[in-house]
């Protein structure tokens, strides 16, 4: 990047005059508080009416009326913006101009009132594409360096369309690159240009298709250099790094968390669901049978202590007395909320987020005394289970998945727990968060199935993966409604009882 130390418009003649400032839309005026000594930004949100106040750093009153001017508008160009900051300012000298200019984009930034933008066209009338901040802590200095030789577009930026808009995102940084309505040639040029994936940047000829917008794209973090990547950076997959980054709280991202957003659209989905057969199995509860299926009485240190995944079978299956105990200290449903909150809740051995229990059980079973092999959906309230008709195959393709996961080969497991999310519970009341949420919550559940196993002198052992198709293919239903997100082989009483 080339600098020119004259005046303010100079140092960026030559590299970003096409780079662009102004308002966020929810910015409707521009006060100065003498209180305070603040400028005040006057903010509303959709079409309310309400106006709120957002106090910024900025100290200096002579600057209200340049911010003021770029309500309702697209603002200026950053060269016009540096001619305006030396005319309110004819005390600085060029390098403090751009100075000053910095530190009054940086405090609109601070409160997220900032938006940059770009356009070639100086008498065009909407930009190419603007960039919105997404975070608080997120700014772009003035004056950055040049774009390295190799660039390319981040392994982490993709495409959506969103409210009617097409969207760049990259789910490493705060910021999102929406495209203006005469901009959808820059998806071709980003993506589909000769410079994309080579060891270049764009030539001199590309960069006369829209000239500036490679370094708009560096400035902004949408590229990376290979080079300059990092093994810390390559150890995340893209698929990680974004379900990170939009299901975690980051200052001022997208709403997330208990909003109810579908409150007054559609009525929640109801807590127990269903059941999905005719073919019910009532499992007996802890006191109905022998005492020799009792657990013993070791401490809660002692089976923490203990606890071990144990794979393989062992020579005594699992029995149904032993299963319908094991189910009913882990998930077996206690009470049945109605009326208390804006949805119907449940009460369980193991904790959920909003008491929503929106996690489902299975069972795949292989091999169980009093309970012939099958897949059966376990009814919480009733302590039952519903035998569903899946196909052979897809049962033993299950268990083999399983087995694949754990690394038993060809030795199936007595049973397999399913953890099936019902999503569309969750998604009723909370917001961007509801997939992590659902993981904690299985994440729970397995530990609970831990501790109660081991205490059992049952087997107990996670998986790390499964076949959220094959159960699909089992129980006929689709993603959007309830999807397998988590696994536990259980079987009978190990080989040899010991955990040590």
């Amino acid at each position: 990047m080339t600098m020119i130390a004259s005046t303010g418009s100079e140092f960026f003649a030559s590299s970003d005059p096409y780079l662009g400032v102004g308002l966020a839309p929810h910015v409707r005026a521009v006060t100065f508080d003498d209180t305070s000594g603040r400028m005040v930004l006057k903010t509303a949100f959709g079409d309310e009416p309400t106006l709120y106040d957002h106090a910024t750093g900025w100290s200096d009153p002579r600057f209200v009326d340049l911010v003021s001017a770029w309500v309702g508008n697209h603002g200026v160009v950053v060269t016009t913006l540096c001619e305006q900051v030396g005319e309110i300012c004819p005390e600085l000298k060029a390098e403090e101009v751009r100075q000053k200019a910095d530190q009054l984009l940086h405090e609109l930034a601070k409160v997220q009132a900032l938006q940059w933008w770009y356009c070639p066209d100086k008498s065009a009338d909407v930009p190419l594409c603007h960039i919105e901040s997404g975070s608080r802590l997120y700014y772009t200095p003035l004056v950055i360096g040049a774009v390295p030789d190799g660039a390319e577009i981040s392994r982490f930026a993709f495409v959506q369309r969103e409210n009617g808009k097409t969207v760049l995102e990259n789910c490493e940084i705060g910021v999102r690159l929406v495209l203006g309505p005469d901009g959808g040639g820059l998806l071709p040029y980003i993506f589909d240009g000769p410079h994309h994936g080579s060891d270049r940047n764009p030539s001199d000829e590309e960069k006369l298709v829209y000239p500036g917008f490679w370094h708009f794209l560096w400035r902004f973090g949408f590229l990376q250099s290979r080079s300059l990547d990092s093994f810390e950076r390559q150890s995340w997959e893209f698929h990680e790094r974004l379900f990170h980054a939009r299901s975690r709280s980051f200052l001022g991202q997208r709403t997330i968390g208990a909003t109810y957003q579908f409150k007054d659209k559609v009525p929640s989905p109801p807590a127990i669901k269903a059941p999905m057969s005719a073919d019910k199995i009532a499992l007996p509860r802890p006191d109905d049978y022998s005492s020799d299926a009792v657990p013993g009485h070791q401490s809660l240190y002692e089976v923490m202590d203990a606890r071990k995944s144990i794979r393989e079978p062992g020579a005594r299956p699992l029995t149904l007395d032993g299963l319908g105990g094991f189910l009913w200290r882990t998930v077996a449903t206690r009470k049945h909320i109605k009326g208390v909150e804006l949805q119907d809740l449940l009460e369980r051995p193991v904790p959920a987020g909003g008491a929503i229990h929106e996690i489902e059980i299975y069972l795949v079973i292989n091999r169980c005394d009093g309970l012939k092999p099958g897949i059966y959906h376990y009814q919480g309230v009733e302590h039952a289970l519903y035998a569903l008709p899946a196909r052979e195959q897809v049962r033993k393709a299950i268990l083999g998945v399983a087995c694949n996961a754990t690394g038993l080969g060809s030795k199936l497991p007595d049973s397999l727990i399913v953890m099936a999310s019902r999503m569309p519970r969750l998604g009723w009341k909370y917001q961007n968060l509801c997939y992590r949420l659902s993981l904690l919550n299985a994440g729970v559940m397995m530990e609970a199935f831990y501790l109660v196993a081991t205490e059992m002198g049952l087997s107990p052992c996670a998986t790390g993966s499964g076949d959220s198709a094959l159960f699909a293919l089992a129980t006929g239903l689709g993603v959007e409604h309830e999807t397998a997100i988590g696994e536990f082989i259980l079987n009978g009483p190990p080989i040899k009882k010991s955990y040590h």
